[in-house]
């Protein structure tokens, strides 16, 4: 405390000093945000051509508070978790998600990708006593039966051709406990079926009522929520139970 009066007492007695600091300080603190949104900003451009299929979501951090929209799923399965849950993140690419926010609510995560690499990034950067990041394709690997009370599948379901997607859905099904759920996200596009996106797509959906008509061929009870993203880009977020 007395040292605090010093310092107090000290910046009173230059106040010029205080101002060119302070001023000094907000510049910095410009040009660190500007350069960083340069950096972001290429990141994301470049991304199709990088060769990875997962997303580095400090790029994220480094576009601006502007760019909050990534952060909808973080909130909207923190909002949904409980402390005991057990949780299985498919496709879970950097592992960003589990190691900075499912952590703190479910009692244990399964974080599964097909790509070692994601795999490598995440237990690099985000390990955590109650995280098991696991190189896994869902395609090929059966759930433990009633095992997850929730299990999320965020920008991942496109991924599949149709007849795969249910399959993994099925899947998904087995493994949740009797009140568990499913929650995940996809994009809706604004375009015909026969012109896909990205190449790495294999069902684009172009309308909610297809995403729901999908969802429902496993799931009973199906809730869509969509938000759109700076005009230019609409997710819908699902939440499914039996």
């Amino acid at each position: 405390m007395i040292y605090e009066n010093e310092i107090f007492k000290f910046w009173n007695k230059h106040p010029n000093l205080r101002g060119l600091i302070k001023k000094s300080i907000s510049v910095l603190a410009v040009v660190n945000i500007e350069f960083g949104k340069i950096i972001g900003k290429t990141y994301t451009l470049l991304f199709s051509v990088l060769g990875t299929s997962w997303y580095d979501h400090r790029y994220d951090y480094l576009r601006g508070v502007e760019n909050f929209f990534w952060l909808e799923r973080a909130f909207y399965t923190l909002d949904r978790i409980n402390n005991n849950d057990s949780l299985l993140d498919i496709g879970c690419g950097d592992g960003l998600f589990d190691g900075v926010f499912y952590t703190n609510k479910a009692k244990k995560i399964l974080a599964i990708d097909k790509d070692r690499n994601a795999i490598v990034h995440a237990n690099k950067l985000y390990r955590k006593d109650n995280i098991l990041f696991q190189k896994k394709d869902i395609t090929r690997w059966k759930i433990p039966s009633n095992y997850f009370e929730i299990v999320t599948l965020y920008a991942v379901i496109e991924h599949f051709p149709p007849e795969v997607g249910i399959q993994v859905l099925k899947n998904i099904k087995n493994g949740l406990k009797k009140n568990g759920m499913l929650l995940g996200s996809t994009p809706i596009f604004n375009h015909d079926k026969k012109d896909i996106s990205n190449w790495e797509h294999k069902n684009e959906f172009i309308s909610e009522i297809e995403l729901k008509k999908f969802l429902k061929e496993v799931f009973n009870n199906v809730k869509l929520k969509k938000t759109t993203w700076n005009k230019q880009r609409s997710d819908c977020y699902f939440e499914c139970s039996n």
